[in-house]
């Protein structure tokens, strides 16, 4: 795959027992998850409503339907083999939970010779039409949940569903990129492909009024068979009504290296980090309350 948009082979370069609590949303309390097998397309599901809020340790994920990406292992999925300069790999020991705060952790590193290390995580499940949030924190400096930090140039941090070389890929990634006067560019990508006709929609948010690096805020997008809305805190960013994607996907979160003049802009070695306190899904027709985003 050679197109520059992908998570997994980016020419603009890559890239707890948590309480994943399934709560059924308009279900009975005893229902849990969803297979994962009511996705897009014909049958328009997506199983059960679901919340993960990173309670304990990195094994609670994993046993609950949860997987942890590490470039070069057997079970590797996604990951791409770090190759020479601005090379990449995803590495289990850069997933970390902060069980006290509820928080997940995804570590990313670039030496000074621009080899990158960062951290992958998604769902084992396929989830279909739905609302899918993410509150998180973006790249930045902070080695603590809540601590302070400063945004680097190199890398995008990103909640997103992906399958299949993206025959579904529904995107919000972030980034920090220096321009030719050395300065940090900020901006929030919003992007969905339909990679079955080799298409794609995009748009660009920058300079947000709260910097996405600094706090949490929620990110959600609504996906249907004819749009997907994007949201940041219930404020309405962009509607994509073009190459809407029709098969379930996994649901992700990652945080990968760039080393480029474009997305993601030129690798700035040193370690920054990509915080998410909750993930959410709910499917068609459900209903979610709203819970408060940050540790």
């Amino acid at each position: 795959m050679t197109r520059c948009q992908s998570h997994f082979c980016r020419s603009r370069t890559a890239f707890g027992f948590a309480l994943f609590c399934f709560v059924a949303f308009n279900t009975s309390a005893g229902q849990v998850r969803g297979n994962g097998n009511g996705g897009g397309g014909g049958n328009g599901g997506g199983g059960t409503g679901w919340i993960e809020q990173f309670n304990d340790s990195r094994e609670g994920i994993v046993s609950r339907g949860w997987r942890i990406e590490h470039t070069g292992s057997p079970e590797s999925q996604w990951g791409v083999p770090g190759v020479g300069v601005a090379s990449k790999i995803f590495d289990q020991t850069n997933v970390e939970i902060f069980p006290a705060e509820g928080v997940l952790r995804l570590r990313l590193s670039i030496t000074p010779d621009l080899h990158s290390s960062g951290g992958l995580v998604y769902t084992a499940a396929k989830y279909g039409y739905g609302t899918y949030e993410w509150c998180a924190r973006m790249s930045s400096t902070s080695a603590t949940p809540a601590g302070p930090g400063d945004p680097l140039s190199g890398g995008v941090s990103a909640g997103f569903i992906y399958v299949n070389n993206s025959q579904t890929e529904v995107d919000f990634e972030f980034a920090h990129a220096t321009d030719s006067l050395g300065r940090l560019d900020a901006w929030l990508y919003m992007a969905n492909w339909r990679n079955l006709v080799s298409t794609s929609s995009s748009d660009r948010n920058a300079d947000p009024p709260v910097p996405y690096h600094t706090g949490y805020q929620i990110f959600k997008f609504v996906w249907t068979r004819n749009y997907i809305h994007y949201y940041v805190n219930g404020s309405l960013l962009r509607i994509h009504r073009q190459n809407i994607p029709r098969v379930s996907a996994h649901v992700m979160a990652n945080h990968w290296g760039t080393n480029s003049d474009g997305f993601g802009g030129p690798a700035a070695p040193g370690v920054r980090y990509f915080y998410v306190d909750w993930v959410r899904y709910t499917p068609p027709g459900g209903s979610a309350a709203a819970i408060p985003c940050g540790p």
